[in-house]
């Protein structure tokens, strides 16, 4: 079994929802459309590659998985959450970023249930200084 730690430093913005309405410093309402997640997304996964992931070309990513679907690999992801403020946000969302950030950055071959088989994530609280996400990943091989 391995274990890899990564951090995100920054607000994890959802991919679900085509539009978000957050309100600004001075209390307005401002609409942040699906690019503003698309970039949050790419900061990830630049964030993640400086942390020692590589990411995949289309077909080492099929070998890799062909190779890890032998072997039985799978993935358990843990993850905690820090908000930079009260405004609601959901977890779920959030985490289908995260996920997206670490296939995209090599962290995990692919999201999908047959590798990913078991994702935990949790609210760390608010941090105005440093909203972050700490994420966990348990790599198994076959019976272990």
């Amino acid at each position: 079994m391995k274990r890899i730690t990564l951090n995100y430093h920054g607000i994890i913005k959802a991919k679900k929802n085509s539009k978000q309405i957050i309100r600004g410093a001075d209390g307005r309402p401002r609409i942040i459309s699906n690019c503003a997640a698309r970039e949050n997304e790419d900061d990830m996964v630049r964030q993640f590659i400086a942390q020692g992931c590589r990411p995949l070309s289309v077909q080492q990513r099929t070998i890799a998985m062909l190779e890890a679907g032998k072997r039985g690999e799978t993935y358990s992801i843990e993850a905690t959450i820090w908000q930079p403020n009260g405004i609601r946000r959901d977890l779920d969302n959030q985490i289908t970023s995260i996920l997206d950030a670490l296939t995209k950055s090599g962290a995990i071959l692919d999201d999908c249930r047959k590798f990913v088989r078991k994702i935990s994530v949790s609210d760390g609280g608010i941090d105005k200084q440093d909203p972050r996400a700490e994420i966990t990943i348990t790599i198994a091989q076959g019976a272990e």
